[in-house]
């Protein structure tokens, strides 16, 4: 119910933020959409962060192809209902023919995770800086695949920006804040480091390098 009082009020009386990156969009030649459910949307089960919640919508969809690497973006928010109030986080997502990633996730760590290392060494997936150790994990789901899908550039660049999360799978990759919402002169200058990171991917250097 509070999902359908949402799309009505929002029919007739869009938030500001959603209508500065309308007028973004246009300035840009982006491809925009006011509103849409995520079960209509191509990515809808494919990610950890879409899982459970309800009333799922994407807000102020932007679509624009890179200039620098082969691909096609978007940037969105992703709005849920909860029990009390709505959550409300913008997700950057980037989509190539280039990619094969198998499934994973780099997320901050967590205080429990950084506890066990002091007492259970495991060796490294990668040769990474001490800034990305300092303030990741990576959760792959086949640790042998990921070492060929990510790479030290990737990582690297990952590692100088705290508390980002990261998912890819297949020709997929998303990035976001949860629960963080970003201005339209916040989501300018993120989209240009998410659009660096996503050419480092592609054309970094491999993990197999480095072995």
């Amino acid at each position: 119910m509070q999902a359908f009082i949402d799309d009505i009020i929002s029919n007739f009386r869009p938030d500001l933020e959603t209508t500065l990156r309308k007028r973004l969009a246009g300035q840009r030649g982006w491809g925009f959409g006011t509103r849409r459910r995520l079960s209509s949307d191509p990515l809808y089960k494919v990610f950890e962060l879409f899982k459970g919640k309800q009333g799922k919508r994407l807000l102020g969809v932007m679509a624009m192809k890179s200039k620098v690497v082969e691909g096609t973006f978007r940037i969105y928010d992703y709005l849920y209902f909860g029990n009390i109030k709505r959550s409300r986080t913008t997700v950057f997502e980037f989509t190539s023919k280039a990619l094969a990633l198998s499934r994973f996730s780099i997320k901050p760590k967590s205080t429990l995770s950084s506890v066990k290392e002091l007492f259970i060494t495991s060796p490294p997936l990668f040769a990474t800086t001490p800034e990305f150790n300092e303030r990741y994990e990576i959760h792959p789901q086949d640790r042998e695949a990921i070492k060929i899908d990510l790479n030290e550039d990737f990582l690297d660049h990952v590692g100088d920006f705290p508390d980002w999360t990261y998912e890819g799978y297949e020709n997929a990759l998303i990035a976001y804040q949860p629960g963080k919402s970003l201005s339209v002169e916040g989501l300018k200058k993120e989209k240009e480091r998410f659009e660096t990171m996503c050419e480092r991917l592609i054309n970094g250097r491999s993990a197999s390098e480095f072995v």
